[in-house]
């Protein structure tokens, strides 16, 4: 089960409690009705930033749910990640007039997004040394650098891509 960390955003968990997490009808006395438990295996940290204007105050960082390892109490990466998402993807940016009006349009944006940043963009943070030009450094995509492709994309080739989903 992956553990899951933001900055306390509240849509955020009850996003992720409704997803992770099962019904408990009460049967007992009383007034019949149910509520949400969480499953077992989630784990879920808060990292909480308070600002002064634009002095960082005060960081608390706690487990809410789960078992998150301390040192993996951290945003930044995911912060890093989320704005590169934002700025590539005018249908989840704050304040737009593009919005996503449908969740299958925003999906679809942020599968586009996820084929064109892993297969067409060369990421110099993850160069490589190539030995057939000297042992200089080569930008080289994240699918590369995985073993996934043996080149950079083309936009055009990622769009003519014939892609069939596995459906077992």
């Amino acid at each position: 089960m992956p553990y899951f960390v933001t900055d306390g955003y509240r849509p955020y968990l009850t996003t992720l409690f409704k997803r992770y997490s099962y019904r408990v009808y009460n049967n007992g006395r009383g007034r019949p009705g149910s509520h949400l438990e969480p499953n077992s295996d989630f784990n879920y940290g808060v990292v909480e930033k308070t600002r002064l204007g634009k002095k960082l105050e005060k960081v608390r960082r706690y487990v809410a749910f789960g078992d998150v390892p301390e040192h993996l109490l951290n945003t930044s990466a995911i912060e890093r990640q989320n704005l590169t998402i934002r700025l590539f993807n005018a249908r989840i940016r704050r304040r737009t007039v593009t919005f996503g009006k449908s969740r299958e349009a925003v999906q679809a944006g942020l599968d586009l997004f996820k084929g064109y940043y892993n297969l067409c963009i060369p990421h110099s943070s993850i160069s490589i040394r190539k030995k057939e030009n000297g042992g200089k450094r080569v930008d080289v995509t994240p699918a590369m650098k995985l073993g996934l492709t043996d080149h950079v994309w083309e936009m055009t080739e990622l769009m003519s891509f014939l892609y069939r989903q596995n459906i077992n």
